[in-house]
């Protein structure tokens, strides 16, 4: 056998194998994907919209060629989970052929509408058949579970197999091409996850691991990274008082925190007021650079601000900013 066609027969035989796979897993504590009434898409390329940012860049990494651009309806600096549908959500919505939205409680404001046109357009909840043991459980949000499973990259390796298994089911003659970006997308996450963010969080002494923040969306990042997570506002809340300042400022102090974060697509003030409230306590903490937290890009056409690119642009600026030396072997 000549070697293209033994790499191509290699090939075949790897993805026959994540086929089985993915028709074959299984999650535990949450809805069979069986028993997912996905009718399939009449039409290539079908028309997308999706509730936030993250289900954009997933629809543009799995499906470019079997789907048109995805409409967003959660745009940059709004937060998910005090957003209100309108009627011209509605509209988009109705006109889509697949609606794909977080699930998790993400988004308590589009409940009446997914309700109103669940019968008129496939809406798909993309995290309904993820494993629930991999979650943080809390009962502060609607699904019972913390729903920002995507810095937490372990999570997320894990949620891009039902996804794909979702795509799969959606548009079947897609498969072979949903399942090939699968090997490739869900290895880079993998390498992520623990050739760079591990690095470059173990390199980071345990006492300056201390993520704060304006959203409480990292919980999964800390619980993977041993890293202490606190933020300014309450999940369901856009503002914040200055008993929550004056509590984080004593919190920075007491801890030695050396740097706190502001988030991309969201006004530094908040950040700015928990500066000064620690200066006037004596202590001087900095204003390190943006992470992410809803949003990959203040310009959801920027194709470079994938998951991928932000998550390694996020954990390389949080390395920088808390180490105390480079450390030999740490990668770019």
């Amino acid at each position: 056998m000549n070697k293209k066609l033994k790499k191509k027969v290699v090939s075949v035989l790897i993805l026959m194998s994540v086929f089985t796979f993915i028709n074959c897993q299984k999650t535990s504590e949450s809805i069979p994907l069986e028993s997912m009434k996905i009718k399939p898409v009449e039409k290539i390329p079908y028309n997308m919209v999706v509730s936030v940012d993250m289900i954009r860049e997933l629809g543009f990494m799995f499906a470019r060629t079997r789907s048109n651009k995805a409409e967003v309806l959660i745009k940059p600096g709004i937060n998910p989970l005090t957003y209100k549908a309108t009627k011209e959500d509605e509209e988009k919505v109705l006109a889509a052929d697949v609606f794909f939205y977080m699930g998790l409680g993400l988004e308590p404001g589009l409940a009446s509408l997914i309700k109103k046109v669940k019968n008129k357009v496939r809406c798909i909840d993309i995290t309904s058949t993820l494993d629930r043991k991999l979650l943080l459980k809390s009962p502060v949000y609607a699904g019972g579970y913390d729903p920002h499973i995507w810095w937490g990259p372990d999570v997320w390796e894990k949620f891009l197999l039902d996804f794909t298994r979702i795509l799969n089911k959606l548009d079947p003659e897609g498969e072979y091409k949903y399942s090939s970006i699968y090997l490739r997308y869900g290895e880079a996450t993998n390498r992520l996850n623990y050739r760079f963010f591990e690095l470059w969080m173990k390199a980071i002494p345990p006492e300056r691991r201390v993520l704060i923040t304006l959203h409480p969306a990292f919980q999964y990042f800390g619980r993977l990274y041993d890293c202490k997570v606190k933020s300014i506002l309450d999940p369901f809340k856009d503002e914040y008082s200055e008993g929550r300042i004056n509590e984080l400022a004593d919190f920075i102090i007491s801890n030695k925190v050396p740097v706190i974060f502001p988030e991309a697509t969201y006004s530094h003030e908040p950040l700015e007021e928990l500066k000064a409230a620690a200066a006037k306590k004596g202590y001087d903490v900095a204003i390190g650079p943006e992470i992410y937290s809803y949003f990959l890009a203040q310009d959801m056409n920027d194709h470079n601000y994938t998951y991928l690119n932000a998550a390694r642009v996020m954990g390389r600026a949080i390395y920088d900013a808390l180490k105390l030396t480079d450390v030999p072997g740490v990668p770019d």
